[in-house]
C-alpha cells in the first residue's frame, strides 16, 4: 500500500472511531454478523469466583447480554477439588459449551502449525518444544496460550471475543459494552484485525468519550478479533525456541532473531524485520462514562484485602484496616459482588479510580469499598444497577439463566453443591 493510501485510511478511521459513536438499540440490525465469546477456567485455582465472574461479563461486555452471543465457549483447564461439577453447572445455566483443554496438542506437530512454523523444524515441531526451556511457575502461561488457541480454532463466528475471567468490565452510559464497540470499529474499516485493551482513562469531566489509537500490540487477556483477517497473519514464522514466550510475544513482535541468540552468540545486529500483512489491530481508551475493561492490581494481597473490606462492610461490621492475611471467616464471594456493583455504577458517582495502565492501582484509591463505610457512596452504587440488568420487556430464557457462585469462607473458587440460578 502507497504512503498516501496508507495516509488516507488512517484519516478515514481517525474520523470514524475518533468518538466512537455506538448505536444504543438495535445492535443486531446494525451489525448482524456473529460474535463468540470464550474464556478460560481453572477448576480449583481460579482467584476469583467463576460463578460471578462469568455472568458479570456477558452482561457487561454487550447490552444484549448472553443473546448478543452465537456460542459461549468455556476451555477447562483441568479440575482440582471436584470443581468441575460446579463449572459444569455454571456452564449449563448460561447456555455455554464446556471444552476440556487437550494437552495432548502441546506434543501434536500438526496442530502447531496451523499457528506457528519454525524452519528449524528438526528442533521445534510442536508447542511444547517451543517452551521447552520454560519453568513450572510459566506453564501456566503455556496452559493459557493452549486455551486461546484452542478457543480461536473453534470459533465459526465471524467475530471471536474473548477475555481470561478476572476481568472487570463496564458498560457505557448508552448501556453498550466493549464488546460491542470493537465489532462497531471492525465495520468501519476492513483494515482493522483485532481490537484489545479497552482501557480506563479518568477525566475530570465524564462524558463518555473514547479515544483510539492502531497498534500492533495484541493483549491475550482480553480481545475480539475478525477472524477471517486474523488468521491471515498464521502460521506465523518464528525461531524462538526453546524460549519462545506468550502468544502475543510470539506473534506481535516486530521483530524476529535470525538464530536464538543466548545460546548462539547473535546480538542485535542479527535481527530482521517480519514480513507483516497490510493488517493492523485498534486500542482504545474510554473516560468512565464510556465502555471499558479493567484488570486487578498487580498486587494480589492488595485486592484480597480490598474484597475482604467489602464483603465485611457488606455485612454491616465496622470498617477495620486488615494487615497481610484477610480476616478468617469473611466471604470474599459476597465482598466481590459488592465490588462488581462499584465497577457497574462507576461513571455515575463521583470517585476516580487510580489506574496503571490497564489495571487498578495497587494503592486503591477510588476503588475499593471503603468509601462505602463513610456512608458517601452506599445509595449511589445500589441505584446505578442499569450494566447488570435486563430491559424490562425482554422475558427471561433459559439461556439468560447463570448458576449463583457458591459462598465459602476465605475462598471465592471453592465449589458447593448448593447453586441459584440468576437472572442475567
Amino acid at each position: 500500500m502507497s504512503p498516501i493510501a496508507r495516509l488516507l485510511v488512517w484519516v478515514h478511521l481517525a474520523v470514524r472511531t475518533g468518538c466512537l459513536p455506538i448505536h444504543g438499540k438495535n445492535l443486531l440490525k446494525h451489525f448482524p454478523k456473529g460474535v463468540t465469546f470464550g474464556t478460560i477456567t481453572s477448576p480449583g485455582r481460579d482467584k476469583l469466583s467463576f460463578g460471578l465472574m462469568l455472568p458479570h461479563l456477558i452482561r457487561g461486555s454487550s447490552s444484549l447480554g448472553r443473546k448478543r452471543f452465537e456460542e459461549i465457549l468455556i476451555i477447562q483447564n483441568g479440575d482440582r477439588a471436584g470443581g468441575s461439577a460446579y463449572v459444569a453447572q455454571v456452564a449449563k445455566g448460561i447456555a455455554g459449551t464446556l471444552i476440556p483443554l487437550d494437552f495432548s496438542k502441546l506434543t501434536d506437530s500438526e496442530f502447531v502449525e496451523n499457528w506457528f512454523h519454525d524452519e528449524r523444524r528438526v528442533q521445534t515441531a510442536t508447542l511444547k518444544q517451543f517452551w521447552a526451556h520454560h519453568t513450572k511457575k510459566e506453564e501456566f502461561q503455556d496452559q493459557h496460550t493452549l486455551a486461546m488457541l484452542t478457543f480461536l480454532e473453534r470459533c465459526q463466528s465471524t467475530y471471536c471475543a474473548w477475555s481470561d475471567s478476572d476481568v472487570f468490565v463496564h458498560r457505557s452510559a448508552s448501556g453498550n459494552g466493549w464488546i460491542d464497540q470493537a465489532v462497531e470499529i471492525m465495520e468501519a474499516n476492513t483494515m482493522t484485525y483485532w481490537v484489545t485493551m479497552p482501557r480506563l482513562e479518568e477525566t475530570a469531566n465524564a462524558t463518555g468519550s473514547c479515544k483510539s489509537e492502531q497498534t500492533r500490540k495484541f493483549n491475550s487477556k482480553y480481545f475480539v478479533v475478525h477472524k477471517n483477517r486474523f488468521m491471515q497473519q498464521f502460521p506465523v514464522k518464528v525461531q524462538c525456541a526453546p524460549e519462545c514466550g506468550s502468544f502475543e510475544e510470539m506473534i506481535m513482535d516486530h521483530n524476529e532473531w535470525n538464530h536464538w541468540w543466548h545460546e548462539q552468540g547473535g546480538n542485535e545486529e542479527n535481527l530482521k524485520e517480519k514480513d507483516y500483512t497490510e493488517g493492523y489491530g485498534m486500542t482504545y481508551a474510554c473516560d468512565r462514562q464510556g465502555a471499558w475493561a479493567v484488570r486487578p492490581p498487580e498486587n494480589a494481597q492488595v485486592f484480597e484485602e480490598a474484597l475482604t473490606e467489602c464483603a465485611t462492610l457488606n455485612a454491616g461490621q465496622p470498617k477495620k484496616k486488615y494487615g497481610r492475611s484477610a480476616k478468617a471467616g469473611v466471604d470474599l464471594n459476597a465482598g466481590l459482588e459488592q465490588f462488581l456493583k462499584l465497577i457497574g455504577s462507576h461513571g455515575n458517582d463521583k470517585f476516580e479510580f487510580d489506574m496503571d495502565h490497564d489495571r487498578l492501582a495497587d494503592s486503591g484509591i477510588g476503588w475499593t469499598c471503603q468509601r462505602l463505610g463513610d456512608g458517601e457512596a452506599t445509595e449511589e452504587v445500589e441505584a446505578h444497577k442499569l450494566p447488570f440488568q435486563k430491559p424490562e420487556s425482554e422475558p427471561s430464557t433459559q439461556a439468560d439463566q447463570v448458576p449463583q457462585a457458591p459462598n465459602a469462607d476465605n475462598n471465592m473458587s471453592n465449589p458447593s453443591s448448593e447453586v441459584n440460578n440468576k437472572d442475567l
